[in-house]
């Protein structure tokens, strides 16, 4: 499933993370919202950055612009450092830009006033956090924050430089220009396979008055001015981090904005490499498919709205969970939460066709995060119908674990409430991709399989047994789609779902009849009850 197959960099990425995320700067660890009015209607949130790279994703207006806008405002640059797209400001003898308030939030007409939200920042290791909490119109002393490097880049570099007339004044033909800072080679080699076409240079000139534009050569020499929108936007970005010192923090507003799918698949690809390369800390907030798909879950944040201004994260969501939330979905009479794409799957192809239509089966992520997301769920709509499935091998006490972690006692306060949500764990005591694969291991099980394939019953019993032998759980639907010759890994474990369910396993029989006693409004038979829970 597209982001729990960690690459080696991803995973030295994560190594490094939980190591020392420190290195050579202190990381922004989290940061939160608190109080009232709040902050842009942000009354409360908590947001962890759990990977070096991190890409928040969620619907518009959920706050994510405020979230960049916080993470950047974190740090003060070193002494000299000067972002690439940051004004400029006098301190003292020395020249340096640093952000401020001033530079991400603006009162304007019949704005709130936003006195008493208490803003707090965590950093790693010994840093500690520092929160302020605005009481004037002045918002904290910058001086305080930890020392470093870090760049916004926002929506304007999305603005083609044709179209500003400011930018065309300060490089028209026979101007002088100050200063040229050329990419250099590796990051040019970057540039060129990320756009698909070959750069013998590329670099970004500084005209007198601060103004930067970019110029490259492919065959022929031209600036920003006849370069294609994404070609300059990319080229701005790879410009920024290769000028940029080792351990900064970059902060960009809609990765995708301007560019194509192969353009955002590769862009994010390379930008997890420089992370690892140069130790970098990226926060990203997107919309897009293509982005979210190619970080890992670990890399992943969803923002929701609660009520009475709260925002709820979700950290790990799958693509279609996310997808799903900022796309919009049907209101079907019974929501079931189950852990992964692979157990929505099998619990998808198990149902009678009845009830399947009645019912939407979304992925979470982990089984860490179904119980926030049903509390979450329910504090939205009080009135929607969840069934909390957990795999069949997950322990009730973990469970416990994890439903006090989200504090489900206040949320779930009342019986009209707990008989809306309702805890259940899968069929059997397997993980499903096991379970699956196990209940295939049959002559029966064999026969359906080898029809399903159209190959011969000795062929799809190696199958199986490969399939069994593999140690982790997660590696065997990628095992079986190797083995199986079908087009797609998607196909594959539906197929595999789907034999597995002609099998003739009682697991089939026994969700049918807890879907079918939820939706009577009853409570499920022979699963975990909140009486378990919370005695």
């Amino acid at each position: 499933m597209p982001g729990s197959r960690l690459s080696q960099t991803e995973k030295t990425l994560k190594e490094m993370w939980a190591r020392s995320p420190s290195v050579p700067f202190p990381s922004l660890l989290a940061l939160s919202i608190k109080g009232n009015p709040g902050l842009r209607g942000i009354n409360e949130i908590d947001l962890e950055f759990r990977y070096p790279v991190t890409v928040v994703c969620g619907r518009n207006g959920v706050g994510k612009s405020t979230l960049l806008a916080l993470t950047s405002l974190a740090f003060q640059p070193p002494n000299g450092h000067i972002p690439l797209n940051a004004k400029l400001a006098q301190r003292g003898s020395k020249k340096y830009a640093h952000y401020t308030f001033a530079d991400f939030f603006f009162k304007g007409p019949q704005d709130a006033d936003v006195s008493g939200v208490e803003i707090e920042w965590r950093f790693s290791e010994t840093m500690p956090s520092k929160s302020i909490t605005k009481q004037s119109e002045k918002w904290m002393r910058y001086e305080t924050r930890p020392v470093r490097p870090m760049h916004f880049i926002g929506l304007a570099r999305a603005m083609h430089p044709i179209e500003q007339r400011t930018l065309r004044g300060h490089f028209k033909e026979g101007s002088t220009k100050r200063s040229s800072h050329s990419l250099s080679v590796t990051m040019l080699a970057r540039f060129s396979e990320i756009i698909g076409k070959s750069y013998e240079e590329a670099a970004s000139l500084v005209s007198n008055q601060d103004s930067r534009l970019r110029t490259c050569r492919s065959g022929a020499a031209y600036s920003g001015f006849n370069m294609g929108s994404g070609e300059d936007i990319i080229l701005g970005i790879l410009t920024t981090i290769d000028n940029t010192p080792s351990g900064s923090l970059i902060v960009i507003e809609e990765l995708e904005v301007g560019l194509y799918q192969q353009a955002q698949a590769l862009l994010v690809q390379h930008l997890i490499e420089l992370a690892l390369e140069k130790k970098l800390q990226i926060v990203i907030s997107s919309h897009s498919e293509v982005v979210i798909d190619r970080v890992p879950r670990e890399a992943r944040v969803l923002v929701q709205e609660g009520i009475a201004g709260k925002r709820n994260v979700v950290y790990g969501p799958t693509t279609r969970m996310a997808l799903g939330i900022m796309f919009g979905a049907s209101h079907p009479e019974l929501t079931i939460v189950c852990e992964d794409a692979f157990a929505c799957i099998l619990a998808h192809e198990m149902l009678r066709h009845d009830l399947r239509k009645r019912v939407c089966i979304q992925p979470i992520g982990s089984s860490s995060e179904i119980g926030k997301a049903g509390a979450y769920a329910h504090q939205i709509d009080p009135h929607k119908r969840l069934l909390l499935a957990w795999d069949g091998e997950v322990q009730d006490s973990a469970i416990n674990g994890w439903l006090q972690e989200v504090s489900c006692k206040k949320v779930f306060n009342n019986q009209h409430s707990m008989r809306l949500v309702q805890l259940c764990k899968l069929p059997g005591s397997l993980p499903p991709e096991r379970l699956a694969i196990s209940g295939l291991d049959s002559q029966n099980g064999t026969n359906v399989l080898s029809a399903e394939l159209q190959c011969e019953h000795h062929v799809a019993s190696s199958i199986i047994q490969q399939c069994k032998s593999v140690q982790d759980e997660h590696d065997i639907p990628f095992t079986f789609y190797n083995l199986s010759g079908l087009h797609s890994s998607d196909s594959a474990t539906r197929m595999l779902c789907r034999a597995f369910v002609r099998s003739g396993h009682n697991g089939v029989s026994e969700l049918n009849q807890l879907v079918e006693s939820v939706l009577a409004g009853k409570s499920s038979p022979s699963q975990i009850s909140w009486a378990t829970i919370y005695p």
